[in-house]
């Protein structure tokens, strides 16, 4: 097994705990649904968490041609331990009789500061894993999400989140295409 191999295979572990959080959270959901208040800047956010760790796990394969060293190794992990972090956090446990928007604003400075981390994390690893600069297209939209995501971390103002939720989805999928047209992927 290549040092990569190891390193992917315990990050994607703590990957697949994570998905399980946001998944189980959704069900419980569901099935308390005449319990529960939704509020769909929490389920956005809620599914966003869900694609950026389907995200990360599929761009982390591009890193593979890296040189490992215990720094590489903690930049590539704080990944999933903070996708993780934030995917136990994004659901109350249990849902049955919540508000999902007290629920979502009480702790939205919590997991905005955690988004934040990962998205400051992301932009390390491009430059660490890629050999990318602060100046590429990637980097200007994750900076912009990170703005974003700390304007609404800062306020309850519910214009803001229900603005920047959306937007954070349209980051993550300009972040997603142009890392792909990077790697000549149409």
């Amino acid at each position: 097994m290549s040092p990569f191999t190891h390193v992917l295979v315990l990050a994607s572990i703590v990957i697949g705990m994570g998905m399980r959080e946001v998944l189980i959270g959704f069900v419980d959901t569901v099935r308390a649904r005449q319990a529960v208040r939704l509020y769909w800047p929490h389920l956005l956010f809620a599914s966003g968490v869900f694609a950026t760790q389907m995200t990360w796990w599929w761009i982390a394969w591009s890193y593979r041609g890296h040189e490992w060293t215990v720094g590489a190794l903690l930049l590539l992990i704080s990944g999933p331990v903070l996708l993780f972090m934030i995917a136990r956090l994004t659901f109350p446990n249990p849902v049955v009789d919540q508000d999902l928007e007290a629920y979502y604003y009480g702790l939205a400075p919590i997991l905005l500061v955690l988004a934040f981390l990962y998205t400051g994390r992301g932009l390390a690893s491009d430059v660490v894993f890629l050999d990318r600069t602060l100046a590429s297209p990637t980097s200007a939209v994750r900076a912009f999400a990170m703005v974003l995501i700390m304007v609404m971390a800062l306020t309850k103002r519910r214009w803001v989140h229900h603005w920047g939720q959306p937007l954070l989805w349209t980051s993550l999928t300009g972040v997603v295409l142009l890392f792909y047209r990077s790697l000549g992927v149409e």
